[in-house]
């Protein structure tokens, strides 16, 4: 991912959204991108397939 790039790494922040049972917003933590990848494991979540719906000539 961009945020992992060593050149970009320190200027990137996730902001981490926790909801309450009634659907709201409840906390806030932002977490400075480096030290998120010291802590965590990377696994693709989702792809996304792309293609023409025409058949080729």
């Amino acid at each position: 991912t961009v945020s992992n790039l060593s050149n970009h790494s320190k200027n990137y922040y996730f902001y981490l959204v926790q909801y309450g049972k009634d659907g709201e917003p409840c906390n806030l933590y932002v977490k400075h991108a480096q030290d998120l990848y010291t802590n965590s494991e990377m696994s693709p979540c989702a792809y996304v397939v792309r293609f023409d719906l025409e058949e080729p000539a």
